[in-house]
Order: C-alpha cells, then structure tokens, then sequence
C-alpha cells in the first residue's frame, strides 16, 4: 500500500516536471562548448546567470551562478567508456579547475620511470 502510493505521487511529480526523468541528471553548467560541423571548436559561450545577493553588512554583491540543465546520465564505470553527454572539462579539455587561483590547471598524471619500463 505504501509503495503504491509512493509511485502514484512519484508519478504526480513527473507529469509536473518536478522530478528528473529516469536515464537524466541535473547538472550545474558554467560554459557550453560550440562546435562546427566539422568537430573544431568555434567558440565558448557563457551560460552562467548573474545574481545579486545581500551580504551579511547589507551589501549587494553581484555573482555568476551556473545554469542547471537536465541532461543524459553519465555512466559510472570505471573504464573509459564513451557518453552522449560530457560535462567535466577535465575530459573534454584534459583540464582541472583550480579553485583557489580561479583558473584551469592541466592534469598530468606523474609515473615514475621503473613503472614505464
């Protein structure tokens, strides 16, 4: 009895777009990627939302917030394995955002040499 009417609401909050559809995730996304039809890319463009929110002392303060977008779940395997969707730069770009220095860092991953050889 219980289940069931956890899938009846469950189902109420899918006809009202409320819930993510199965095989979808919310992601947060800063940037979107343009491409030609030829695969190079043609540009980078700002999808982040401006905000202004009231600081503590009364201050507004102006902020860039990512847009949420509901897109294909990513697949959680270990392996390289390839997805429709790829929201992490340090797969498209080989890129790691540094938070601290607010810029993007390459990831190189160090092996020692008896490891190579």
């Amino acid at each position: 009895m219980l289940i069931k009417a956890l899938c009846d609401y469950y189902d109420v909050l899918a006809a009202k777009g409320k819930v993510v559809p199965d095989g979808y995730t919310s992601v947060d996304v800063s940037y979107l990627v343009s491409l030609t039809p030829e695969g190079k890319v043609d540009g980078i463009i700002d999808c982040r939302r401006k905000e202004q929110i009231e600081q503590k002392n009364r201050k507004i303060k102006e902020v860039l917030n990512p847009v949420t977008m509901i897109l294909p779940k990513r697949t959680e395997k270990t392996a390289i394995y390839a997805n429709i969707v790829e929201h992490r730069p340090q797969y498209i770009f080989g890129l790691n955002y540094d938070a601290k220095s607010t810029t993007m860092t390459a990831r190189i991953r160090q092996k020692s040499l008896t490891t190579l050889l």
